[in-house]
């Protein structure tokens, strides 16, 4: 039985309805009816961010964890006239991405629905777990991808203004192109004393994630992530300097970090991470791990362009990573890459101010 249940005539009419989700209820019971509400507006932003309409086909792809979000996301698109179809995979001891058997007939599920979009919320998968999704979805549609997120921060996290963050993403791209031409310098300042450079070359591909359905596939698939919010540059170039995070930065898929990490750069590379706390090196290790295994190259640079996403509350990568006031630094290979977060004291690109003393400055905006 679903959380909610929506009035025949009016989304907007509801009835809470709880459910054997303990946190959910819990959380409910100590917010009441506003939680609700941003909870269904978060479930909206998703559909309508999609331009998904009657009659179309969707596939939700969830865990036992995450299985608020799927039958709340479910019972508004049945009320909007879509075909649902949503798999509950795996659980915390065999996660979909860990069990081939779960996986295989996620794929197939996929297949025989042909979906326009497929919503996939399950726990922490890195970009090659989650690949096998992508690519069958990329037959008929387009993924939107929310690994990690939790429900009970889903309708904080999406209860934005999706066209207002469109604009501000699609501002950016158009400021960054220019600065593109007159060379691209990038000058960014984190921390007391760390300062990072690269440059957006001409040559440089410029790309950005507004929550729009992707048209064209990017490194192979066509995705786009809730919530969404960046400007991405691939493989920027002469890439040098330090950057220092922060405590409460989201370190890759490693995790946040307890009191700061600092990460030299020199040639294209990452070269060192120097941890700051016994946590931090916890961090740091699993983090090699992954680089020694997907390469150290920086594949991507990136700038945060959501304004609508509570920093407290964005506890994964792909969350943090689309706040304003951040960057992310995107270390790996094309096979697979994870984004380094932090936030950001000064940001300049072709001479003029982004972020100024940890405000956004730029000035069209």
């Amino acid at each position: 039985m679903p959380i909610f249940s929506f009035h025949p005539l009016k989304e907007r009419r509801l009835k809470k309805k709880l459910m054997s989700h303990e946190e959910m209820q819990e959380h409910i019971r100590k917010h009441g009816k506003k939680v609700v509400n941003d909870f269904i507006k978060g479930c909206k932003t998703a559909l309508d961010a999609a331009n998904v309409k009657r009659g179309d086909r969707i596939v939700i792809i969830t865990d036992n964890k995450r299985r608020a979000i799927a039958e709340t996301l479910e019972e508004l698109a049945k009320h909007r006239g879509l075909e649902v179809k949503t798999i509950v995979s795996g659980s915390p001891q065999n996660p979909i991405h860990k069990d081939h058997a779960v996986m295989t007939s996620t794929v197939s599920a996929i297949h025989n629905t042909q979906p326009k979009v497929t919503f996939f919320f399950v726990d922490k998968a890195s970009w090659p777990h989650r690949k096998p999704i992508y690519v069958a979805t990329d037959k008929y549609g387009f993924t939107y991808t929310a690994p990690g997120i939790r429900h009970e921060d889903f309708y904080a996290i999406l209860s934005g203004d999706v066209d207002k963050v469109r604009r501000k993403t699609k501002s950016v791209l158009e400021f960054v192109k220019e600065a593109q031409k007159r060379g691209g310098k990038v000058e960014l300042h984190t921390g007391e004393h760390s300062v990072f450079h690269c440059e957006i070359t001409p040559e440089v591909m410029l790309t950005a994630d507004s929550m729009e359905p992707p048209t064209q596939a990017f490194l192979g698939e066509k995705v786009a992530n809730l919530p969404g919010g960046e400007v991405e540059t691939t493989f920027p170039k002469n890439v040098s300097g330090e950057i220092f995070f922060d405590a409460g930065s989201v370190f890759g898929e490693a995790g946040v970090i307890e009191k700061g990490i600092t990460v030299r750069f020199e040639n294209g590379k990452l070269k060192e991470m120097i941890p700051h706390s016994e946590n931090d090196k916890k961090l740091v290790k699993r983090m090699k791990s992954f680089f020694d295994k997907y390469g150290y190259d920086v594949v991507e640079f990136a700038i945060g362009t959501n304004e609508f996403v509570p920093l407290e509350l964005a506890n994964t990568e792909l969350t943090r990573e689309k706040v304003l006031g951040t960057i992310h630094v995107g270390v790996g290979s094309e096979e697979a890459h994870s984004d380094l977060v932090a936030k950001v004291k000064h940001l300049r690109i072709a001479g003029k101010h982004i972020i100024k003393d940890g405000r956004w400055v730029l000035n069209h905006l």
